[in-house]
């Protein structure tokens, strides 16, 4: 039990209760997460063109955020055109930062019981793949390759690639490597790291402020991690973001009338 998440998902979809014509507030955190994924539940739920259509939409958004930065990247078709890659990633950053997103999140069996059986079923067609992507992207790049982030909708839980790699990711990957003549050494799980959505805002916002390359902040997150202060990328965030005012992002300031 000391081991297992629970399922929220009721309480997200329903975080009020009616008690004799009263109604309570179960706890603040899951009406935040109702809140905050509530578009995307609603439109996965109730359209068929969303559920095709969000991975791409995750794509241009996180391009967006580069763009912001005003910093040297390669698209995906930048990428394959270049290289000729059976698999490719989406972004290509400063030449050392590459960059993969996945619509993905975790489904109630997974987020309860995380076996290795489990975890790998769950994750094969997305964490996993997008780890491959990454490995075949560095594998092909004439400079070397820093880190590798897989950015996801909703918080997946997966944190820092080693520990996931420990978990569930070392047999796929190793029969990958295997079979396309890669090493690990290319982009080995204690340089990858599994953020969100949101994590990538702010990742964004704080490189503006310091205008350090990505390679650099990442390096103090993973620095955290080895030091155990840390085991998500959110965490690393809060450190480096305390007593600061991070710049506000011009892409969601354009949005905000939209939803006022």
């Amino acid at each position: 039990e000391a081991y297992q998440l629970y399922e929220t998902t009721l309480w997200n979809r329903y975080p009020l209760l009616m008690v004799r014509n009263q109604v309570f507030l179960i706890h603040r955190s899951p009406l935040k997460s109702m809140i905050r994924n509530f578009l995307y539940d609603y439109l996965k739920k109730n359209s068929i063109p969303f559920r095709t259509e969000i991975g791409e939409r995750m794509e241009k958004y996180v391009e967006l955020g580069i763009k912001e930065t005003n910093t040297k990247y390669l698209t995906e078709k930048q990428l394959q055109a270049e290289f000729t890659l059976q698999k490719v990633c989406d972004y290509l950053i400063e030449d050392d930062v590459l960059v993969e997103c996945k619509a993905i999140e975790l489904s109630p069996i997974a987020g309860i019981k995380r076996t290795k059986e489990i975890l790998q079923n769950e994750f094969d067609t997305s964490a996993t793949k997008a780890y491959t992507q990454l490995l075949s992207v560095a594998h092909n790049m004439k400079s070397k390759i820093q880190f590798g982030i897989v950015i996801t909708y909703k918080e997946t839980l997966l944190g820092y690639g080693e520990d996931s790699f420990k978990e569930f990711m070392q047999e796929p990957i190793f029969a990958f490597l295997e079979l396309h003549k890669i090493d690990l050494s290319v982009l080995p799980p204690d340089r990858l790291v599994y953020i969100t959505l949101e994590d990538w805002d702010r990742l964004i916002r704080l490189k503006i402020y310091t205008g350090q390359k990505m390679a650099e902040i990442l390096n103090k997150g993973f620095q955290y991690f080895r030091d155990n202060e840390v085991v998500l990328f959110e965490q690393v965030l809060d450190k480096l973001c305390q007593g600061i005012k991070l710049p506000s992002l011009t892409y969601l300031e354009q949005a905000r009338p939209i939803f006022a």
